[in-house]
């Protein structure tokens, strides 16, 4: 394999936490289907501690980690917001500043076939 490390722009990873881990797998399987991310990475058994109707509070919660590129971000986020049982789910986008070569590729190969158009809309 000669996969070189390479910068990028438009690729992204999206941070959403969830209250369990099925509503994240189900929101993974979601995503993934409607080729709005690549990939989902669900990763359980994280604490979230925030201040909530003016009191702290402490909550299990699985993390999810979406792979996705900028011209999806918008209508993922939306679909996010329609399928969370948060009121105010977290949804944090960071922007990639590079990665292996054949991984972009790969991301490229299956976001490539999304039917939502060049916008992803």
């Amino acid at each position: 394999m000669s996969s070189k490390y390479i910068k990028v722009d438009s690729y992204y990873a999206m941070m959403v936490t969830v209250g369990s881990i099925d509503e994240g797998k189900d929101l993974a399987r979601v995503v993934v289907t409607e080729k709005l991310a690549a990939c989902v990475n669900v990763i359980p058994g994280i604490t979230s501690i925030y201040e909530w109707d003016g009191k702290v509070e402490e909550s299990s919660e699985a993390l999810l980690i979406i792979k996705s590129k900028k011209e999806y971000l918008e209508r993922l986020s939306l679909l996010i917001l329609e399928k969370h049982s948060y009121d105010v789910p977290e949804i944090i986008t960071i922007e990639l500043s590079g990665s292996h070569s054949e991984y972009i590729a790969w991301i490229d190969s299956v976001l490539g076939k999304n039917t939502h158009g060049e916008d992803g809309k």
